[in-house]
């Protein structure tokens, strides 16, 4: 019943990313087309990965483990595990960022070494039957099921949690509509921009000739603008009118200046 529950969780959440990454394709911007079609594959590929591979190979191991000749019960047995943890957790997330950064085949290469360091020797390891002193193995101490079912103090916080989050529904429904509210408030503020090397090679000439563009002419830089002004110009008011607002466009950080301060303004007088 929790694996089905948990089964129809991952697939409901699935299926809300995937459709939101998938209205991407709409898009006229290659590179937004194929964040959404990458996105989409890495939601599914994570729902087969934690749906499915995941809890049974949990299963096989715990299988494994009860009938090998390991004791997991006391502290060197709960120190072995926590550096176990925290050594594929770290050596996996910089193998991924080297990959993602750096040199992909460095990447792949830590990411093999930890698979052969944290899956498959402990694997050999149970299957083999091999003793480890370390952790009080004996003949007289073998792997029950008993000792392999007793919970830890991660396993009651997240099972207390969970109890209390079912024993109050309309309690959860509204919290979690409040967060839900707030965090649609922040998403509105986000302000969409696009980086000219989200499009083109970064190490390109034309990228870098941009850099150097942006680097030394940016504040003296940038693209014209046209002001239409209609009314008379023989009138002392309307002219002195454009003059403050040529004054004006110096407070505006969006209006590039000259090395002097001074906005750049060419008049041009149009027959009505």
């Amino acid at each position: 019943m929790g694996y089905s529950a948990v089964l129809i969780a991952l697939l409901m959440a699935m299926t809300s990313d995937g459709i939101a990454f998938l209205s991407n394709l709409s898009s006229n911007i290659e590179a937004v087309i194929h964040f959404g079609c990458a996105a989409a594959i890495a939601v599914i590929s994570s729902f087969l990965v934690l749906g499915f591979l995941v809890p049974l190979a949990t299963m096989n191991l715990a299988l494994m483990v009860l009938g090998s000749r390991l004791s997991v019960s006391g502290w060197r047995w709960n120190i072995f595990r926590s550096v176990g943890i925290a050594g594929v957790a770290i050596l996996s997330g910089i193998s991924v960022v080297i990959m993602l950064a750096l040199d992909p085949s460095i990447g792949l290469i830590l990411l093999v070494v930890s698979f052969i360091i944290f899956i498959v020797i402990p694997v050999c390891v149970i299957k083999l039957k091999v003793p480890l002193t370390f952790m009080n193995v004996g003949h007289s101490r073998f792997t029950t099921e008993s000792s392999f079912k007793n919970k830890s103090i991660e396993t009651t916080i997240v099972v207390n949690l969970v109890s209390l989050v079912t024993s109050r529904v309309w309690i959860s429904i509204l919290v979690v509509a409040f967060v839900t509210s707030s965090m649609v408030y922040f998403a509105t503020q986000l302000e969409p921009s696009f980086d000219v090397k989200d499009f083109f090679d970064s190490d390109s000439e034309f990228v870098e000739g941009l850099d150097k563009l942006d680097e030394h002419v940016r504040n003296s830089g940038g693209e014209p603008g046209i002001a239409y002004v209609s009314g008379d110009l023989t009138d002392p008011n309307a002219l002195s009118a454009i003059s403050d607002f040529v004054e004006r466009l110096r407070t505006v950080d969006y209006v590039a200046q000259s090395p002097s301060g001074e906005v750049t303004f060419g008049l041009n007088a149009l027959p009505c």
